[in-house]
Parts: C-alpha cells; structure tokens; sequence
C-alpha cells in the first residue's frame, strides 16, 4: 500500500480537525507577518504558495513512496500537510527574524525592488556590489553611485534603494534608463 494524506496541520494535535486553506496557513504561519508592504500592512501572497509547495513535498514523498514499493515491495504512509510546508518555505525569513533578535529586518545590502523605467518597469535583483556595477554598465548608466560608496552602513535596505532610484530615476521621478 502506498497512503498519502495532504492536511492543513497534520493527522494529530489540537488542530488536527481544523480545516485550512493557503491564505490562513500564510496568516497562521507567520507569512503575513514577513511579507509586509512599504507602509507596514501585512500582504497576502496572492499565487498560494502554500497550497504548490504542500503539493511538491506531497509529489516528492509519493515519489520516493513508489521507488521504495517497487524496490523493496514495501509501503508508506505519507502525511504532508499545509503548516509544515509553510514553515519549510518560510525558514529563511523566520532565521532573518530569529537572527535579528525578533526584528524582521531586510536580508541584502544591495538594492532590489522593481523601478520604473521609460517603457515600463524593471526589476532589479543583484547579489553584491559587484553585480550592481554590471548592471550600471549593461544599462549604460555611471557608476557614480555603487553600494560600497553609499552614505550609509552596509545593510541599510532604505538607503540602498534609493541609492538605485538616484541612479536610475530622472527628476520627474521616472528612470533615464535606455530600455
């Protein structure tokens, strides 16, 4: 026999019963709590991933179930539920946090976001310094301002990104980049 069961927190424990569904895993979890807007209000992760990463786990332990049947015929009892996979997919943020003495404080010194540009909207992911004077060169723009000369302790997000918005943006607030 091969048995899988997919639940919202699991066959056993006090909320063994409850029903859930992705948007209260992310609120029960601590999801709301990480993913936070620039005014501070909690946001949703609209793409439930909750729900997608339950489903890999449960496709992974299915799978190994299968290879372990047909190896050794024998079977497997498989229990995924929703919580455990959200506190998997949100353990690098939930470190951030357990690191930072309680404080959710943003993990990169180097600017990310998504910043207007002439034709639309670019997003910026870069790793480190390096990373952010290549993109200075492939857009052209100066590297009149790069990280390690900001005005600001590496590890200032804040200062980081508008850093960036100097670099990129025009007076009007709208980038000058050549895209």
């Amino acid at each position: 026999f091969l048995y899988a069961s997919i639940s919202g927190f699991g066959q056993h424990g006090p909320y063994a019963a409850l029903a859930a569904m992705d948007p209260m895993i992310q609120a029960f979890g601590g999801g709301l709590d990480l993913n936070r807007d620039s005014a501070g209000n909690p946001v949703l992760m609209r793409h439930v991933p909750v729900d997608v990463v339950t489903g890999l786990y449960a496709f992974q332990a299915v799978s190994v179930g299968l290879l372990k049947r047909f190896r050794f015929g024998t079977g497997s009892l498989i229990d995924v539920n929703l919580m455990q996979a959200a506190t998997a997919f949100l353990a690098p943020r939930l470190m951030d946090v357990v690191l930072g003495n309680g404080e959710l404080k943003e993990s990169t010194g180097v600017p990310m976001g998504v910043f207007p540009a002439r034709n639309g909207m670019i997003s910026v992911a870069v790793k480190d310094d390096k990373e952010f004077a290549l993109l200075c060169d492939a857009l052209g723009t100066p590297r009149a301002v790069v990280i390690t000369k900001l005005d600001a302790p590496r590890g200032d997000f804040a200062t980081a990104v508008a850093a960036c918005q100097r670099v990129f943006g025009g007076a009007d607030g709208h980038a000058v980049l050549p895209l």
